[in-house]
């Protein structure tokens, strides 16, 4: 296994909903561990299991309504184990659709750990902010923006991550920048709309530490009208500006 995967916990009752959340990771770029794909038969799913948590990037602990499963909870010691001695290593309880806030009780070990909350359904923007929460896969292995280069076009065929930072907070025009982003978001099967939380429009050192995030995360491309047109480099070809 990768050393950037991103291992996945789940109990037999969550089974459904891990699958699908896998795909949605994978099809974002992460590499993942996920016992229903990468445990074969013949193996110790303890075994394989610790060792995939012993190298794994960051982990994902998914709760449902019906709490943690017996083999996911020797799972988590595991995971919180390493990450006593590993602490820059994202441990992260999701809840899933349907659970509450008190699943989180019956693990005493993850109730310190900031979560991602999917109880009210998995939103494109809380999939992305778990993508960027677990790291993902390196910078150099995500997809890259379609462009032109010299006159030619890049031919990429992958997925492609497009980030859009608004410029302020007040107007309704960057609503219905939002809004025609997820339209072409839905048109166009191999682009995500990637939206950054808005903020004032004067505070240009947030937007510019908000495209440094994005650029760092890996993103195919970034929109974004400059506050400052010189705070934003002449030479990254994956920023595109807009008025």
């Amino acid at each position: 296994m990768a050393t950037n995967s991103v291992f996945i916990s789940y109990s037999a009752a969550d089974q459904e909903v891990a699958i699908e959340l896998n795909g949605r990771l994978k099809k974002l770029g992460s590499e993942t561990w996920i016992a229903d794909f990468n445990l074969t038969p013949g193996h110790s799913w303890l075994t394989r299991a610790a060792e995939a948590i012993s190298k794994c990037s960051s982990i994902l602990i998914l709760l449902g309504s019906s709490g943690p499963g017996h083999l996911q909870l020797t799972e988590i010691d595991l995971a919180v184990g390493r990450q006593a001695k590993e602490r820059d290593l994202p441990v992260i309880p999701v809840l899933l659709p349907g659970a509450g806030l008190e699943v989180l009780e019956l693990v005493p070990s993850l109730t310190r750990h900031n979560f991602v909350d999917f109880t009210q359904g998995v939103s494109q923007e809380g999939l992305l902010r778990l993508f960027r929460s677990s790291k993902g896969p390196k910078l150099q292995d995500r997809p890259r923006i379609h462009r032109k280069v010299k006159g030619k076009h890049s031919t990429n065929k992958e997925l492609l991550r497009i980030a859009i930072i608004p410029k302020g907070n007040t107007h309704s025009f960057w609503n219905y920048v939002q809004i025609g982003a997820r339209c072409a978001e839905k048109e166009n099967s191999k682009v995500v709309v990637d939206w950054r939380d808005q903020f004032p429009e004067s505070d240009e050192t947030k937007q510019e530490t908000k495209l440094r995030e994005c650029l760092e995360d890996g993103v195919a491309g970034v929109c974004l009208a400059p506050i400052n047109q010189r705070s934003i480099g002449k030479d990254n070809d994956r920023i595109s500006v807009f008025a």
